[in-house]
């Protein structure tokens, strides 16, 4: 029986028996001292259970261990834990921690007081794995100076260097981060709730850059070593129809490598070109104020709104323009960017159901979104590219834009099982120091809702169409690249999207089926170069079936497809070459869970199937050009674990998790470091593995269990 029925029942109850006193005196009272809620298992006394065990990784493979933290062939250790404990006077204490054996490690502690405080501590760890079969003859990998060996041999082509093969070493590129935080909030009086939290995040290891002396470069490690701190504060004041809150938002970012300096391994006859440098990501904060409430008219109108204003400042100091010596330059303009930008953004918002139309309802809302960058502009006479050629003259530029949309919609219930709904949003996005200045953004779609059936079947579709028009398009403010080409997300562009979703249930039949799809297509219109046209198709499925109590199955698929058409010029001209893209996306999948297959043995499998393939065709008017060679990846993924109740606390679990991934990617495809004649490689082979994972562990729980014969409540 339900709690919240039983407590009903109970007051009707009393009150009847208070009102009837000279009948109450003969009846006996119930005896509920041994009813239990099956539904509040951590009611005023403490239940945990921990998992202590080993796994065992019959490969390496960087790819499986991506997020994982199982990188690497051979044992790990097992070691989870949760339980939770309540008081008498609404005291809880709630932890949970999982994977504690491995380098994807979380762990969070949530406590407090119902209705006065509460509080939490957390910590998250993943391993963010690339390549483990990558290699480099630079020295000092994971610093920022990246050294040749002393016996180096250089040369104008890779060919020509001829200790690279022994100068080669593997080393891994990865990256750990660590995630913490604390923080609590806290209920004073009966409207007022405060909140404060901390996050620190750190990332250290080795990650990808590229060098380069315009025509020929190096793949580089870069070191990643980023600490990240978070603060958010926030006071709410709640009345019966209106609430206010100020909240306060403030980010660090340091990173303690400024610069990446590295040998040039191309060696030509007078070229003092011998080292290059590049900036890593600089130092930056942020910080933002907050003001949001609502106001509710009535019952059937509520008003929302918001406002933000903040300020992201950057003081980095420059590096120089070149460590080239032989090249000629002025000196710095200044010494750092002195970078400010002020970001701002109001929304308000209404939705109402007219009282003298209850099957109406509509909303509309409002935004506005601004940046303003203000920071220092200068003239940079000498700017150098690449550390080899002294460039043109340049300014900084200030990137800023203003962004205005506005939404209004209204639905209506035709009938008791069908509703309509139409809407429209219009958008003007203002832009500076860019090719188009200002653009318009219009959506307008229609929507219907059918659920027949008694709500058994539930049908949703959507059909829209949306225009982006920008004003005339400044080829001055495009990098000088080709005057008729157009930026994808500065051009004219049609679209037209459907939408559907359908699910079906039944209250007698223990089955459920969903079903959704989407179509959209994008004309380029009035580009030339460029993106010309696109489109995307999905559709997805799902269904669950539970035969029995203690078993459960479930399956699900889907598919996305992806073309596009663009075209470009190899003459800085009209139209002479053109590609045609087509990406097909494949995932399945099924699964089984059954309780007491044997005795007192569970089982529960689950199994996906991913493919994904990408095609390019070019056309030349010059040449014959073909097809580039296919993109493929395929995942075949297998999950068991079976669970064995030795008793009513011990389980003994074994698991087996089988993963096959294979990949054709033709830019590592053969591709080793001195294949490329202008360009040194890390020689990475494409993401493949076989990965079996098998497991073995026992998991005790603690606190009191019902004893046999004892009534429980639903």
């Amino acid at each position: 029986m339900n709690t919240n029925r039983l407590s009903t029942l109970a007051l009707a109850v009393a009150t009847v028996l208070g009102s009837s006193a000279a009948v109450a005196e003969d009846a006996a009272a119930p005896d509920t001292s041994k009813w239990a809620c099956k539904r509040c298992p951590f009611d005023k006394e403490y239940r945990a259970n921990a998992e202590l065990g080993a796994l065992y990784v019959t490969e390496d493979s960087a790819k499986f261990g991506d997020y994982t933290g199982l990188s690497e062939k051979g044992g790990y250790v097992i070691a989870d834990a949760e339980g939770k404990s309540t008081g008498e006077s609404g005291y809880s204490l709630e932890y949970s921690l999982e994977d504690l054996g491995l380098d994807s490690r979380s762990g969070i502690i949530e406590g407090g007081k119902q209705g006065s405080y509460d509080f939490f501590l957390s910590y998250d760890a993943i391993p963010k794995y690339r390549y483990d079969t990558a290699y480099t003859p630079y020295l000092g990998t994971g610093s920022n100076s990246l050294s040749l060996p002393d016996d180096w041999v250089g040369g104008d082509t890779t060919r020509e260097m001829t200790t690279l093969s022994s100068s080669l070493r593997q080393v891994d590129v990865k990256h750990d981060r660590e995630t913490w935080g604390i923080g609590g909030r806290f209920f004073a009086a009966e409207n007022w709730k405060f909140a404060l939290a901390f996050h620190r995040e750190d990332r250290q290891g080795k990650g990808i850059a590229s060098g380069s002396f315009i025509y020929k470069g190096a793949q580089l490690h870069k070191p990643i070593d980023y600490t990240t701190d978070r603060v958010d504060a926030s006071a709410r004041y709640s009345a019966d129809t209106w609430h206010l809150e100020l909240a306060y938002f403030a980010s660090q970012f340091d990173n303690k490598s400024s610069s990446l300096y590295w040998d040039n391994p191309f060696t030509v006859s007078g070229d003092a070109r011998d080292a290059g440098q590049i900036a890593l990501e600089p130092d930056n904060d942020f910080q933002q104020i907050l003001v949001s409430g609502s106001k509710r008219f009535g019952h059937h109108t509520v008003l929302t709104g918001t406002f933000s204003t903040g300020t992201g400042s950057q003081n980095q100091s420059f590096l120089p323009y070149t460590v080239n010596s032989a090249l000629q330059i002025d000196p710095l303009p200044a010494s750092n960017l002195d970078g400010d930008v002020e970001t701002t953004h109001y929304d308000i918002g209404v939705t109402s159901r007219p009282t003298s139309l209850r099957k109406l309802k509509l909303k509309a809302w409002w935004k506005y979104d601004e940046r303003d960058n203000s920071s220092r502009t200068e003239l940079f006479t000498t700017p150098v590219l690449n550390d080899s050629w002294v460039d043109s003259q340049y300014v900084n530029p200030q990137y800023s834009f203003e962004r205005t949309r506005f939404h209004a919609s209204a639905e209506y219930d035709v009938l008791d099982d069908l509703g309509l709904a139409i809407g429209a949003d219009f958008g003007q996005l203002d832009r500076t120091d860019l090719a188009v200045k200002s653009q318009d953004e219009t959506d307008g779609w229609l929507r219907a809702h059918w659920r027949p059936m008694d709500g058994m079947l539930d049908l949703r579709a959507t059909i829209g169409k949306e225009s982006r028009d920008p004003d005339n398009y400044r080829a001055d403010l495009a990098d000088g690249q080709n005057p008729l080409m157009r930026k994808y997300n500065m051009a004219d562009r049609e679209r037209s999207y459907f939408d559907f979703y359908g699910s079906w249930s039944h209250r007698e039949i223990p089955v459920s089926v969903g079903l959704g799809a989407r179509y959209a297509d994008d004309d380029y219109d009035k580009s030339q170069l460029g993106l010309l046209s696109g489109s995307d198709s999905r559709v997805s499925g799902d269904v669950s079936y539970m035969f029995n109590e203690r078993n459960t199955g479930y399956l699900h698929f889907g598919f996305e497809g992806i073309e596009a058409k663009q075209s470009n010029s190899e003459f800085y001209s009209a139209a002479d070459w053109r590609a045609k893209r087509e990406d097909d996306f494949v995932t399945a999948g099924l699964g089984w869970k059954s309780e007491a297959i044997v005795n007192n043995l569970d089982l529960e499998i689950d199994y996906t199937y991913a493919r994904s393939e990408g095609k390019t065709k070019l056309d030349s008017d010059a040449r014959e050009l073909g097809r580039l060679p296919d993109l493929e990846t395929e995942l075949n993924s297998l999950r068991m674990e079976l669970t064995y109740h030795l008793n009513e606390r011990l389980d003994l679990l074994f698991g087996w998790w089988w993963e096959k991934f294979d990949s054709k990617d033709w830019s590592l495809q053969g591709v080793q470091p001195g294949t490329m004649a202008s360009y040194v490689a890390f020689g990475a082979d494409p993401y493949e593995y076989d990965v079996n994972v098998f497991s073995l562990s026992g998991r005790y729980s603690f606190g009191p269990r019902a004893a046999a014969g004892e009534d429980a409540t639903e």
